[in-house]
């Protein structure tokens, strides 16, 4: 085993670095002599090198170099003063003894050493102006800039809280003050820069946690704002909240008779009043203490909306809605159910309500502009109305139908009723039922009127004698019309020509086209030589389609022209021929057949 001692069978390894895990056995002692670290004295033991603290050399012995110390507990004694400005600070760094300099220590401190502005100096009792004096008598020193400094004294006894009052050779003025009846938070100017960027004018906050405080502000114009996270709530047992203005109530909350009252500024003898009394109902009102000019006025920057949940606006009987300011156009009740409209002082309408319901309209004339409708029915969505269609033209609508038009343009009548009920007599209907048209001649023709005398001589096959030969008419509502003619036949010199007539929906030009053959009749047989005669004839039409226009003509012919029958007409002298005439005329809706 190797030992301590120099022996000659034995000698103590020496190493230039720390011994492996592998090197030696167990009771080995060895020495480390290691370049730029020093001389150690190792030995293993369980399979591990131990080693103790740097050996010195004899000439060191109790001064002691460590390279690092760690210790649980350190206490040191008897540490001279340095005597000198060193600049150097001892600090512990999580355990690690350190130093810190003089100008580190200040800026960790957060003392705004180099921006000290020195104040006036004041004693709290004032009649000291000494430092000394004043603190041997009870005073406490201290320094503002304000010259009227305190409303409350800043005496030792009234300071809750002094910043920075004594702080090395730092001053400051207190500004948390108590005088046992007043609590006065004075606005200091001089502020921490780590802290904030200018003076603060909020000199209270209430904070129930981080989130939620209230803060209140002072400005220079000593106007305070509050400004809360949540609601303010007013709480007055006595139930009155008064708002003042140096010292004169200005506007009052009366709790107790639920009433909101706002005074003038120069008179509060003038004011307005909101009352809320049983079940909401609420009253506002004005009172002028001196007249009743105590006017209410209603200026919405936008409408002005009433929705009563009664879905009722009351106005009080006899009192006037006024639309001019108050003067002379209005609507009100002038008596009991009778609603009047004035305008410009004038009574114009009463709508009156009583045994016979009426609307009166006094000293005026209706005017309606022109194409607007008057309607019976109620209202712009009924269809039974009066309107003026064109200039001078009147329309009667009813049921969406126009049933008349009063046509002062072309001086007429026009009536579009299918049914034409009017041949009453007493009440009695006496003309043909809902036919009181019937009779009416829709169109009417002569031919030959003071015209030059002319004849055709006949054929045996229909021929109309010119396009003129034919009446126009509009099918009246029944569909019915009777078509009548009136013409001279000749039997010629035989005596023995026939006069037959049919109706046709062509003209001479086109030729005769035959309308129905039970149309085509025999109307003359004449037996003797030269005979002649005037025929009327006539047709029954049914199945017209009510409203359109017809044209129908007429053709004639003979079975023999054996002595040359013929027919004639006209003449612009006496002692001529009968006019040929042809006409429609309208039928009742009901013929007998």
């Amino acid at each position: 085993m190797a030992n301590l001692l120099h022996l000659k069978a034995s000698r103590t390894q020496v190493l230039n670095t720390f011994p492996t895990r592998d090197f030696g056995k167990d009771g080995d002692i060895v020495i480390s002599r290691i370049t730029g670290r020093g001389v150690y004295l190792c030995t293993k033991a369980g399979n591990s090198w131990y080693v103790a603290n740097k050996l010195e050399e004899l000439r060191n012995v109790g001064k002691a170099s460590l390279k690092g110390l760690k210790v649980d507990n350190l206490e040191i004694k008897d540490i001279p003063n340095a005597q000198s400005n060193t600049d150097k600070f001892i600090v512990s760094d999580n355990g690690k003894i350190k130093y810190r300099s003089s100008k580190e220590v200040i800026d960790d401190l957060s003392i705004p050493i180099d921006d000290i502005t020195y104040k006036q100096a004041y004693c709290s009792l004032e009649q000291y102006s000494t430092k000394w004096e004043c603190e041997s008598n009870g005073g406490t020193w201290y320094y503002s800039d304000n010259d009227s400094h305190d409303s409350i004294s800043s005496t030792a006894e009234n300071q809750l809280l002094t910043i920075g009052q004594s702080i090395g050779t730092m001053d400051a003025e207190p500004t948390l003050l108590y005088d046992g009846s007043t609590l006065e938070i004075k606005r200091n100017t001089y502020f921490d820069e780590n802290w904030h960027t200018s003076a603060q004018t909020n000199l209270l906050k209430l904070s129930y946690d981080s989130s939620n405080n209230a803060i209140f502000d002072v400005d220079s114009s000593g106007d305070l704002t509050l400004d809360v996270v949540g609601d303010i709530i007013l709480d007055a047992n006595g139930k009155q909240i008064n708002f003042a203005s140096n010292g004169i109530t200005m506007a009052v909350v009366d709790l107790h008779a639920s009433v909101f009252k706002l005074m003038h500024s120069t008179d509060q003898g003038d004011y307005f009043n909101i009352a809320v009394g049983a079940a909401g109902v609420t009253t506002i009102s004005t009172v002028d203490a001196d007249a009743a000019v105590g006017h209410l006025t209603l200026a919405p920057d936008g409408d002005l909306v009433l929705d009563p949940a009664s879905q009722k606006i009351l106005i009080n009987a006899t009192d006037a809605l006024y639309f001019d300011g108050g003067t002379h156009t209005s609507i009100r009740e002038s008596s009991d159910d009778t609603l009047s409209f004035y305008v410009g002082g004038t009574n114009l309408v009463d709508m009156i309500e009583a045994a016979t319901n009426q609307v009166n309209i006094n000293s005026s004339e209706l005017s309606i502009d022109a194409a607007k409708k008057l309607f019976f029915d109620g209202g712009g969505l009924g269809n039974t109305y009066i309107t003026e269609s064109s200039a001078d033209i009147l329309d009667v609508y009813v049921g969406g139908d126009k049933m008349l038009a009063l046509d002062e343009a072309n001086d007429k009548i026009t009536s579009n009723a299918t049914n034409h009920v009017v041949g009453l007599a007493d009440g009695t209907e006496f003309s043909a039922t809902n036919s009181a048209y019937a009779g009416m001649i829709l169109g009417y023709t002569d031919i030959g009127l003071d015209e030059g005398h002319t004849n055709l001589s006949l054929t045996t096959s229909f021929v109309v004698p010119t396009d003129e030969f034919s009446v126009s008419f509009v099918a009246p509502p029944s569909g019915n019309v009777l078509i009548e003619f009136h013409i001279q036949h000749g039997a010629g010199s035989s005596g023995i020509g026939q006069l037959h007539a049919g109706l046709s929906t062509a003209n001479a030009t086109s030729g005769y086209a035959q309308l129905e053959d039970f149309h085509e009749k025999i109307f003359a047989d004449l037996a003797g030589r030269t005979d002649i005669i005037v025929v009327n004839g006539s047709y029954t039409l049914t199945g017209l389609t009510a409203g359109t226009s017809y044209e129908r003509w007429i053709g004639f012919k003979t079975l023999s022209t054996t002595g040359t029958p013929f027919i004639q007409w006209g003449g612009n002298s006496a002692g001529r021929y009968p006019d040929f005439i042809m006409k429609a005329i309208a039928l009742p809706a009901t013929i007998t057949t």
